[in-house]
Protein backbone atom coordinates (compact mmCIF):
# COMPACT_ATOMS: atom_id res chain seq x y z
CA UNK A 1 0.00 0.00 0.00
CA UNK A 2 1.43 3.38 -1.07
CA UNK A 3 1.59 5.77 2.16
CA UNK A 4 1.14 9.52 2.65
CA UNK A 5 4.12 11.52 2.36
CA UNK A 6 5.43 13.32 5.51
CA UNK A 7 4.14 16.66 4.32
CA UNK A 8 0.60 15.43 3.57
CA UNK A 9 0.60 13.66 7.14
CA UNK A 10 0.85 16.88 8.82
CA UNK A 11 -1.43 17.96 6.22
CA UNK A 12 -4.17 15.37 7.86
CA UNK A 13 -3.58 15.79 11.14
CA UNK A 14 -4.49 19.84 10.77
CA UNK A 15 -7.58 18.91 9.22
CA UNK A 16 -8.50 16.09 11.72
CA UNK A 17 -7.44 18.82 14.47
CA UNK A 18 -10.29 20.56 14.27
CA UNK A 19 -12.81 17.85 12.93
CA UNK A 20 -12.31 15.41 15.74
CA UNK A 21 -13.30 15.27 18.98
CA UNK A 22 -12.07 13.15 22.21
CA UNK A 23 -14.44 10.52 21.13
CA UNK A 24 -13.29 9.91 17.57
CA UNK A 25 -9.68 10.19 19.10
CA UNK A 26 -10.38 6.84 21.13
CA UNK A 27 -12.42 5.32 18.20
CA UNK A 28 -9.54 5.97 16.35
CA UNK A 29 -7.04 4.17 18.74
CA UNK A 30 -9.42 1.59 19.31
CA UNK A 31 -10.05 0.72 15.09
CA UNK A 32 -6.18 0.59 14.60
CA UNK A 33 -5.21 -1.11 18.13
CA UNK A 34 -3.53 1.80 19.35
CA UNK A 35 -4.82 1.71 22.66
CA UNK A 36 -1.41 1.47 24.57
CA UNK A 37 -0.59 4.33 22.99
CA UNK A 38 -1.05 7.32 25.92
CA UNK A 39 -3.11 10.41 24.20
CA UNK A 40 -4.04 11.63 27.56
CA UNK A 41 -2.58 15.12 26.65
CA UNK A 42 -4.30 15.23 23.31
CA UNK A 43 -7.20 14.88 25.21
CA UNK A 44 -6.50 17.44 27.32
CA UNK A 45 -5.29 19.21 24.35
CA UNK A 46 -8.96 18.92 22.27
CA UNK A 47 -10.96 19.48 25.44
CA UNK A 48 -9.60 22.58 26.53
CA UNK A 49 -8.07 24.33 22.77
CA UNK A 50 -4.98 23.87 24.08
CA UNK A 51 -1.60 25.38 22.36
CA UNK A 52 0.04 22.07 22.29
CA UNK A 53 -3.20 20.92 20.48
CA UNK A 54 -1.51 20.75 17.13
CA UNK A 55 1.77 18.95 18.23
CA UNK A 56 -0.30 16.61 19.81
CA UNK A 57 -2.69 15.60 16.67
CA UNK A 58 0.62 15.95 14.34
CA UNK A 59 2.57 12.99 16.86
CA UNK A 60 -0.33 11.06 17.19
CA UNK A 61 -1.25 10.59 13.43
CA UNK A 62 2.19 9.98 11.93
CA UNK A 63 2.43 7.37 14.78
CA UNK A 64 -0.92 5.70 13.90
CA UNK A 65 0.49 5.71 10.03
CA UNK A 66 3.98 4.57 10.55
CA UNK A 67 2.95 1.72 12.31
CA UNK A 68 0.59 0.50 9.74
CA UNK A 69 -0.25 2.66 6.82
CA UNK A 70 -3.31 0.49 6.20
CA UNK A 71 -4.30 2.66 9.30
CA UNK A 72 -5.30 5.56 6.83
CA UNK A 73 -8.65 3.56 6.20
CA UNK A 74 -9.30 3.46 9.78
CA UNK A 75 -9.34 7.18 9.62
CA UNK A 76 -11.31 7.50 6.61
CA UNK A 77 -13.60 5.47 8.25
CA UNK A 78 -14.18 8.10 10.82
CA UNK A 79 -17.86 10.22 10.31
CA UNK A 80 -17.65 13.34 8.43
CA UNK A 81 -13.91 12.67 7.83
CA UNK A 82 -13.58 12.10 3.52
CA UNK A 83 -16.21 15.25 3.15
CA UNK A 84 -13.72 17.67 5.58
CA UNK A 85 -10.72 16.90 3.77
CA UNK A 86 -12.44 17.27 0.46
CA UNK A 87 -13.18 20.68 1.56
CA UNK A 88 -9.81 21.60 2.81
CA UNK A 89 -7.59 20.20 0.47
CA UNK A 90 -9.03 18.18 -2.59
CA UNK A 91 -5.16 17.61 -3.76
CA UNK A 92 -5.11 15.59 -0.44
CA UNK A 93 -8.57 13.82 -1.05
CA UNK A 94 -7.74 12.53 -3.71
CA UNK A 95 -4.57 11.26 -3.01
CA UNK A 96 -6.36 9.72 -0.16
CA UNK A 97 -8.79 8.16 -2.28
CA UNK A 98 -5.73 6.70 -4.58
CA UNK A 99 -4.41 4.98 -1.79
CA UNK A 100 -7.14 3.62 0.03
CA UNK A 101 -8.66 2.41 -3.47
CA UNK A 102 -4.91 0.66 -3.79
CA UNK A 103 -5.29 0.05 -7.47
CA UNK A 104 -1.88 -1.53 -8.41
CA UNK A 105 0.05 0.02 -11.11
CA UNK A 106 2.12 -1.76 -13.72
CA UNK A 107 5.99 -0.37 -13.94
CA UNK A 108 7.39 2.00 -16.80
CA UNK A 109 8.34 0.48 -19.92
CA UNK A 110 12.40 0.00 -19.70
CA UNK A 111 14.56 2.85 -21.41
CA UNK A 112 15.14 1.22 -24.69
CA UNK A 113 13.62 3.50 -27.83
CA UNK A 114 12.49 6.14 -25.29
CA UNK A 115 12.87 9.62 -25.96
CA UNK A 116 13.30 12.48 -24.25
CA UNK A 117 9.72 13.26 -24.55
CA UNK A 118 8.27 10.32 -23.42
CA UNK A 119 10.26 10.40 -20.53
CA UNK A 120 9.03 13.65 -19.90
CA UNK A 121 5.16 12.62 -20.44
CA UNK A 122 5.51 9.41 -18.17
CA UNK A 123 7.16 11.35 -15.20
CA UNK A 124 3.75 13.64 -15.86
CA UNK A 125 1.82 10.87 -15.80
CA UNK A 126 3.19 9.34 -12.81
CA UNK A 127 3.15 12.83 -11.15
CA UNK A 128 -0.99 13.04 -11.92
CA UNK A 129 -1.35 9.34 -10.44
CA UNK A 130 0.64 10.19 -7.12
CA UNK A 131 -1.72 12.97 -6.45
CA UNK A 132 -4.66 11.06 -6.90
CA UNK A 133 -5.77 12.56 -10.74
CA UNK A 134 -5.64 9.50 -12.78
CA UNK A 135 -7.81 11.30 -15.37
CA UNK A 136 -4.80 13.68 -16.32
CA UNK A 137 -2.35 10.75 -16.10
CA UNK A 138 -4.50 8.80 -18.88
CA UNK A 139 -4.28 11.87 -21.08
CA UNK A 140 -0.30 12.49 -20.28
CA UNK A 141 0.28 7.94 -21.18
CA UNK A 142 -1.83 8.44 -24.03
CA UNK A 143 0.56 11.10 -25.20
CA UNK A 144 3.42 8.92 -24.31
CA UNK A 145 2.62 5.96 -25.83
CA UNK A 146 2.45 7.53 -29.09
CA UNK A 147 5.69 9.59 -28.96
CA UNK A 148 6.90 5.96 -27.82
CA UNK A 149 5.55 4.64 -30.88
CA UNK A 150 6.90 6.86 -33.57
CA UNK A 151 10.10 6.68 -31.82
CA UNK A 152 10.23 3.10 -32.52
CA UNK A 153 9.19 3.28 -36.01
CA UNK A 154 11.79 5.82 -36.37
CA UNK A 155 14.21 3.64 -35.21
CA UNK A 156 13.41 0.68 -37.25
CA UNK A 157 12.41 1.93 -40.27
CA UNK A 158 8.56 1.40 -40.35
CA UNK A 159 6.81 3.79 -42.45
CA UNK A 160 4.25 6.12 -40.71
CA UNK A 161 2.25 8.96 -41.27
CA UNK A 162 2.05 12.03 -38.56
CA UNK A 163 -1.67 11.22 -38.60
CA UNK A 164 -1.86 7.43 -37.17
CA UNK A 165 -3.22 6.80 -34.11
CA UNK A 166 -1.55 5.03 -31.72
CA UNK A 167 -3.29 1.65 -32.67
CA UNK A 168 -2.38 2.36 -36.12
CA UNK A 169 1.48 3.13 -35.16
CA UNK A 170 0.60 -0.64 -33.05
CA UNK A 171 -0.49 -2.71 -35.94
CA UNK A 172 2.51 -1.25 -37.86
CA UNK A 173 4.69 -2.03 -35.14
CA UNK A 174 3.51 -5.21 -35.02
CA UNK A 175 3.65 -6.54 -39.01
CA UNK A 176 7.06 -5.43 -38.50
CA UNK A 177 8.03 -7.69 -35.49
CA UNK A 178 5.94 -10.65 -37.23
CA UNK A 179 8.08 -10.10 -40.58
CA UNK A 180 11.49 -10.06 -38.50
CA UNK A 181 12.53 -13.74 -38.24
CA UNK A 182 15.12 -12.45 -35.51
CA UNK A 183 12.47 -11.97 -33.25
CA UNK A 184 10.49 -14.84 -31.26
CA UNK A 185 7.27 -14.84 -30.36
CA UNK A 186 4.79 -17.26 -29.42
CA UNK A 187 1.92 -16.98 -31.93
CA UNK A 188 -1.41 -17.09 -29.62
CA UNK A 189 0.65 -14.75 -27.49
CA UNK A 190 1.48 -12.28 -30.51
CA UNK A 191 -2.54 -12.59 -31.27
CA UNK A 192 -3.10 -11.11 -28.37
CA UNK A 193 -1.04 -7.91 -29.33
CA UNK A 194 -3.18 -7.93 -32.75
CA UNK A 195 -6.43 -7.63 -30.38
CA UNK A 196 -4.87 -5.04 -27.88
CA UNK A 197 -5.47 -2.55 -31.05
CA UNK A 198 -8.66 -2.54 -30.51
CA UNK A 199 -7.90 -1.80 -26.65
CA UNK A 200 -5.73 1.12 -28.53
CA UNK A 201 -8.06 2.59 -30.20
CA UNK A 202 -10.71 2.71 -27.52
CA UNK A 203 -8.29 4.18 -25.69
CA UNK A 204 -8.70 7.07 -27.79
CA UNK A 205 -12.11 7.51 -27.40
CA UNK A 206 -11.48 7.49 -23.41
CA UNK A 207 -9.06 10.21 -23.78
CA UNK A 208 -10.82 12.34 -26.21
CA UNK A 209 -14.49 12.10 -24.08
CA UNK A 210 -13.48 11.42 -20.52
CA UNK A 211 -9.96 13.00 -20.00
CA UNK A 212 -8.90 16.74 -19.71
CA UNK A 213 -7.62 16.50 -22.51
CA UNK A 214 -10.64 18.34 -23.77
CA UNK A 215 -13.23 20.47 -21.45
CA UNK A 216 -15.63 16.99 -20.83
CA UNK A 217 -17.57 17.34 -17.66
CA UNK A 218 -17.43 13.41 -17.44
CA UNK A 219 -14.14 11.84 -16.13
CA UNK A 220 -13.08 8.68 -15.97
CA UNK A 221 -12.94 7.16 -12.18
CA UNK A 222 -9.74 6.18 -10.74
CA UNK A 223 -10.44 2.50 -11.40
CA UNK A 224 -11.03 2.78 -14.75
CA UNK A 225 -8.24 5.28 -15.66
CA UNK A 226 -5.85 3.32 -13.60
CA UNK A 227 -7.24 -0.15 -15.83
CA UNK A 228 -6.67 1.76 -19.23
CA UNK A 229 -2.90 3.06 -17.88
CA UNK A 230 -2.23 -0.15 -17.14
CA UNK A 231 -3.16 -1.41 -20.24
CA UNK A 232 -1.31 0.86 -22.18
CA UNK A 233 1.89 -0.14 -19.86
CA UNK A 234 2.21 -3.04 -20.43
CA UNK A 235 1.69 -3.03 -24.07
CA UNK A 236 4.74 -0.85 -24.32
CA UNK A 237 6.83 -2.99 -22.31
CA UNK A 238 5.87 -5.85 -24.40
CA UNK A 239 7.20 -4.12 -27.47
CA UNK A 240 10.22 -3.16 -25.91
CA UNK A 241 11.09 -6.10 -24.45
CA UNK A 242 10.71 -7.78 -28.03
CA UNK A 243 12.82 -5.07 -30.07
CA UNK A 244 15.70 -4.78 -27.33
CA UNK A 245 17.76 -7.27 -29.04
CA UNK A 246 17.54 -5.86 -32.78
Amino acid sequence: MRELSSKEKISLANILKDHFDGGDWQELMANTECEFYNISQLLKDVKWGNDTLKQSCIEVVRFILDRDSCNLTHIWNIEGTPNRVERKSIELYKKIISIIEDIPIVQNAPMVNRTEVTNRLLQNAEASISIGNPDEALDRMHTALHSHFRSICDQHDIEYSTKDRVDELSKKIGDHIQNNDSIETNNDVFKTLRSCNSILNNMNNLRNDYSLSHPNESLLSTSDAMFSINLARSIMRYLDDLLKDI
